[in-house]
């Protein structure tokens, strides 16, 4: 070899260098876009870790088309396949004829030979190589840190016509599609139905009234608009609302606290059954687990005080110890 020779090679191979700069769309696990050269390297490990299961096929011819067949994206650079709207092959084509200018005239053509054979799926080395590739670009799809935006629904059938020519690249590809669903799932816009607060409306008949009875009953008024009071106890709050009349079906409200013997001595000892003509009557075992008492408010709201009980069995114990 004379040095001529040596020296044009050795610039093809400089040339060849700017794939490692040479951009792709997806991203790597860190989130940085993945070099052509990055795709390039791992394809070709692809082909050598599975070789073995194509025992027909020239190994090398593989190894050199995995190698060759993205090297005119140096020019070109990649173009996503969502955003190819019309073939690339012949342009890509011409600026892989141009980076092997520097090289022998045979060389020349054995390279131009495997590319065509690669984007034409010539040989079964090439149909081999067409799969891999399609495999690798899904697999770092899904392993990848890519955009909020990212369009994993697309590849669910992307390349498919290539992974589907082999039983054993039809399987690898099975397995990635499991994950690109997920991924796919997991980029869905989702609605937020995460509950804030859930407050029920009391209707009143005579709003003044009512509101006085809550008032006394231990509720505070946090706010009274147009019709509408806000109540709050604690961790509990509801609004009552001003009405002409009370709803066909009866209105019911439950409310659960830590002592119903507290909450009905309470009412008991401020008088509120005379104050506003209503009934505190004794204090009930569920068979669902509570105790419990119905106050009724001056409109005719029933309010259900409830405390949980472990089983009604256990009820005379507790009494024994309030």
């Amino acid at each position: 070899m004379s040095n001529s020779d040596t020296s044009n090679r050795l610039s093809f191979i400089r040339t060849a260098g700017k794939l490692k700069d040479t951009a792709r769309s997806a991203r790597t696990d860190s989130g940085k876009l993945e070099s052509v050269a990055e795709h390039t390297w791992r394809l070709t490990l692809l082909a050598i870790s599975y070789a073995d299961q194509f025992p027909d096929i020239d190994t090398l011819k593989l190894l050199k088309i995995c190698i060759l067949h993205d090297l005119g994206e140096i020019i070109g650079g990649d173009i996503p396949a969502p955003e190819q709207h019309t073939s690339k092959s012949a342009g890509e084509r011409q600026d892989f004829i141009s980076l092997l200018h520097s090289l022998p005239a045979d060389l020349q053509q054995q390279f131009t030979d495997l590319w065509d054979d690669y984007d034409n799926r010539t040989s079964k080395e090439a149909k081999v190589a067409k799969a891999f590739d399609k495999i690798e670009t899904l697999l770092q799809h899904n392993q990848g840190k890519n955009r909020a935006d990212f369009d994993y629904a697309f590849n669910l059938e992307y390349g498919r016509r290539d992974t589907d020519a082999f039983e054993l690249t039809r399987a690898l590809r099975a397995e990635i599609d499991e994950g690109t669903r997920r991924r796919a799932e997991a980029s869905l816009p989702r609605d937020n139905i995460t509950p804030v607060e859930l407050k029920a409306f009391v209707p009143a008949t005579d709003y003044k009234l009512s509101k006085s009875f809550y008032r006394d009953i231990g509720f505070q008024l946090s706010s009274d608009t147009a019709g509408v009071a806000y109540f709050v106890l604690d961790n509990c709050s509801f609004l009552l609302q001003q009405v002409d009349a009370l709803p066909g079906t009866p209105v019911m409200m439950h409310l659960l606290v830590e002592s119903v013997d507290a909450w009905q001595r309470k009412l008991r000892n401020q008088h509120i059954d005379d104050k506003y003509g209503t009934d505190i009557p004794d204090i009930n075992t569920q068979p669902w687990g509570m105790r419990e008492f119905i106050l009724t408010d001056p409109c005719g709201v029933c309010w259900r005080i409830a405390e949980n009980i472990t089983h009604p069995a256990n009820q005379e114990n507790r009494n024994a110890h309030r």
